[in-house]
């Protein structure tokens, strides 16, 4: 199997990153300096690991003698899962990943504690000239998540894997995202030429475009790559904030 294991700060020396490690007896012994973790997921080629800690930057998990420094995880095989991504005109989608997860379960299938995870990453799938991809999932439920540009027709298509067998997904089927186009106006209701205009409503969506300048006439028109998902939720978020400001006379105004 293969062993992450990430230190607070992943340049630590602590940090047990991507090592391949033979099992004797279905277990495994790894020898680190005590300290506090942020990841810990365990891999292998022909089984999906359970259960995978990911946590945020607030969290940590405390690794040292007597402190968690036992593990015990269940292997369950991995299930081979094949779709499509065609856009809403049916053409055939190239080049777009998508992620596999399941449910983050411990060894005797109970919910992992949330802040773990509710979801383990199970692999990512990559679509051909096609549109077809695949990934792997595990028995039970998983899921599986567009990751390209534009609006895909569900942001998770759940799965559910009864047995041991290849299986087939419904097509995921993606809407080009619609431009954002509006016109700037001074204080006085003319056109405002040159002024500077942003999406700005969470992080992902503030980097996601860059600002634009209006012309003469105080249009402007914004293209955005894809819409981002909450991320506390995951839910894809449609309402967002626009903003606009004239430098040279310290003046904005917002629209949503």
């Amino acid at each position: 199997v293969i062993v992450h294991l990430r230190h607070n700060r992943i340049d630590n020396s602590a940090s047990v990153l991507n090592i391949t490690y033979p099992l004797s007896n279905d277990g495994l012994d790894i020898q680190l300096k005590p300290g506090t973790f942020s990841l810990l997921r365990v891999l292998s080629e022909s089984h999906v690991v359970l259960p995978t800690v990911s946590l945020d930057t607030n969290s940590r998990i405390r690794i040292a003698p007597g402190e968690n420094d036992h593990w015990v995880f269940r292997a369950v095989p991995k299930v081979l899962v094949r779709g499509r991504v065609i856009s809403a005109n049916g053409k055939p989608m190239a080049k777009v990943y998508l992620t596999g997860d399941v449910r983050n379960l411990l060894e005797d299938g109970t919910p992992a504690p949330i802040e773990w995870g509710v979801w383990a990453h199970t692999g990512w799938g990559q679509t051909d000239s096609e549109g077809e991809y695949h990934v792997h999932l595990a028995p039970g439920s998983g899921r599986i998540s567009y990751q390209g540009s534009g609006i895909p027709s569900t942001d998770h298509l759940l799965v559910t894997i009864d047995g041991l067998a290849e299986q087939r997904v419904p097509d995921i089927v993606v809407r080009d995202m619609p431009v954002i186009r509006g016109t700037v106006l001074g204080v006085d209701g003319s056109p405002a030429r040159n002024a500077i205009v942003r999406v700005h409503s969470n992080s992902s969506v503030r980097y996601a475009a860059q600002p634009v300048v209006t012309g003469d006439d105080g249009r402007f028109e914004i293209r955005l790559d894809h819409l981002p998902g909450n991320p506390v939720t995951e839910e894809r978020e449609y309402v967002h904030s626009v903003f606009a400001f004239l430098p040279d006379e310290s003046v904005g105004g917002v629209t949503t």
